[in-house]
């Protein structure tokens, strides 16, 4: 018990090491960015995006800081909500519009992987999530237009006038200062408790009954080793579906293997992302977002499995 113990604080010291330092790096930059005015240059699109989705100016100005930074992004949602300028409704509303520019972000993350283990298959993967991320945020902005209230339409000012180098560095790293803190404090919690769960066996045990339950899916039977590993990690199961192509496995077979790994990867989740909400938003916010935001990428998942499944090739 000790012993298990030891390895799951060791486990989410380094989970907490390779990931923390990318988050605060990315409020700094974003805060940077914001205090050079370098976000204005895409702000013409706010005003179509607030049209579109009735979504107030504080809310497109955290979509156009999602492109750069998602958690930046999240946070400056968080802090709109708790001072009372948007409603709870417009935060749900936004935080699934953020979809889009998220995948966007991730994109240097997901492409080198995917393109050097899998190559075509794996870029024809990445466009179907980048078209699921374009629902999500297309939905999200159908809800708003007939859920929120019509505002009048302002110039979208992202951040206030450009400053000096040396003052936005500055200005930058006090304001980000305040932001990391209130996540850490809830982020570095919730990440030891997923690890020590995790050392536990939780999660196996979890993954274990998810790949019981699989079999009763309409899932390629030659994909469910890809199925069985992506529920636990997806950048593992690239290279068993890369070697499972070249046994004779085909792309349809892979591409739906892979979206069922996303739909069934609840352990995933749960070690991973659900800190990640709880540390921005706090426990009950973040996770009813998490739970918007993931049930309505695994209905549309399931819809383009069907749809793949019957009537697309690949």
């Amino acid at each position: 018990m000790i012993e298990s113990l030891i390895k799951s604080l060791v486990a989410s010291g380094y989970h907490l090491l390779t990931t923390v330092p990318i988050i605060v790096l990315s409020i700094i930059f974003a805060e940077f960015l914001v205090k050079k005015g370098l976000l204005q240059k895409i702000s013409f699109i706010g005003v179509p995006i607030s049209r579109i989705s009735h979504l107030g100016n504080e809310s497109v100005s955290a979509l156009l800081t999602a492109f750069l930074s998602p958690t930046a992004s999240a946070t400056m949602l968080r802090d709109y909500y708790s001072k009372g300028l948007i409603s709870r409704r417009e935060l749900i509303i936004a935080s699934l519009a953020k979809a889009l520019p998220a995948i966007v972000t991730e994109a240097r993350f997901m492409l080198p992987p995917l393109l050097t283990i899998l190559g075509m298959v794996g870029l024809y993967y990445f466009l179907i999530q980048v078209s699921m991320s374009l629902m999500i945020t297309s939905i999200a902005c159908l809800l708003g237009f007939f859920l929120l209230p019509q505002r009048p339409l302002k110039s979208l000012k992202v951040g206030a006038d450009p400053l000096p180098l040396k003052v936005a560095i500055k200005e930058s790293l006090k304001d980000s200062g305040k932001i990391i803190k209130k996540i850490l404090i809830t982020l570095i919690p919730a990440t030891v408790g997923a690890s020590i769960l995790a050392g536990m066996g939780i999660f196996s045990a979890l993954g274990d009954r998810l790949r019981e339950f699989s079999q009763y899916l309409p899932i390629p039977p030659k994909g469910l080793p890809i199925v069985a590993v992506y529920i636990v990690s997806p950048i593992a199961s690239y290279p068993i579906a890369s070697t499972l192509l070249a046994q004779g496995v085909t792309a349809k077979e892979v591409i739906i293997s892979f979206l069922w790994g996303g739909v069934l990867a609840i352990p995933m989740h749960l070690k991973s992302h659900i800190p990640f909400y709880i540390g921005i938003y706090g426990p009950r916010t973040g996770l009813e977002l998490f739970g918007y935001f993931y049930g309505l990428r695994s209905l549309i998942a399931i819809m383009l499995i069907l749809a793949i499944y019957n009537w697309i090739e690949v």
